[in-house]
């Protein structure tokens, strides 16, 4: 099989993308990678150039560019080729059913329950959406024998603990009292989750400089210090969250940032 991947921005995404093309190709897929088209000059250069030899494409949610969205169905009907489609995040935040051609498309959601409301649902019409949990990954999930008496009555987590990222570590390693300061930011953020993190992070920032937001905002190194503290205040609402979710007996699977975070569970 010969399949075309989009690969597309962000911060976590690029990643899980990456899990996915290994997975592809550690079972005998020929894979391309180009980048996610964003604008009616890139979708154009992808009908130009798009290997003629390719069976399907595959893209993780549906970017966030509103041309690409709203152009999705047309792009391809004019392909007529299977879109894989996998939404690790809510379809609906995507135009989901709309923006997809029924004909085109096989859909796969991270989400179980999500899955089964949207396949029960009157708005899409085309194949039913599969459940596809995120743990994909070939260098880190495998399937294993194991006794069987082996039971986690706490329930089980599989999950990397964060996407590395080396040059927002070095960040973190270099500033002083850095995580003094990412920890009074989740302080404020863990209470009410609708609050946008960036803001407040760039909130922070300006108290603690004593100037004004829009005088730092583009300041290269305050940005980069910024994204370093929401990278890291990303990290402990997960470990926080898992470690809540699982009850005594809990295991986590995953890298070995989640070693020594769980008393009363098992990594």
């Amino acid at each position: 099989m010969r399949l075309l991947a989009l690969k597309p921005k962000g911060l976590v995404l690029p990643f899980i993308h990456d899990s996915m093309v290994r997975a592809f190709r550690s079972l005998g897929v020929e894979v391309t990678e180009i980048p996610l088209p964003q604008g009616k000059e890139e979708i154009q250069a992808l009908l130009k150039k798009i290997p003629v030899k390719v069976e399907a494409v595959f893209l993780l949610d549906l970017g966030v560019d509103p041309f690409f969205i709203s152009n999705l169905g047309d792009l391809q009907f004019t392909l007529k080729l299977p879109w894989m489609v996998w939404f690790v995040d809510d379809p609906e935040g995507y135009g989901f059913p709309g923006a997809c051609s029924p004909q085109w498309t096989i859909p796969f959601c991270w989400d179980r329950e999500i899955c089964r409301q949207l396949n029960q649902g009157p708005l899409w019409k085309g194949r039913p959406l599969l459940y596809l949990p995120l743990c994909t990954d070939p260098d880190i999930f495998s399937i294993q024998d194991s006794p069987s008496n082996i039971s986690y009555p706490g329930g089980v987590f599989v999950g990397s603990s964060a996407h590395g990222n080396e040059w927002l570590s070095k960040v973190a390693e270099t500033n002083p009292g850095f995580f003094d300061e990412v920890e009074d930011i989740w302080r404020t953020y863990r209470y009410d989750f609708r609050q946008e993190l960036r803001g407040l992070a760039w909130n922070r920032l300006a108290d603690k400089l004593g100037l004004a937001k829009a005088s730092i905002e583009k300041d290269p190194c305050a940005r980069l210090l910024v994204q370093a503290w929401v990278y890291f205040v990303g990290i402990e609402k997960r470990r926080e969250v898992v470690t809540q979710a699982l009850g005594r007996g809990g295991a986590v699977f995953g890298d070995e940032g989640w070693a020594g975070i769980l008393d009363d569970g098992v990594y």
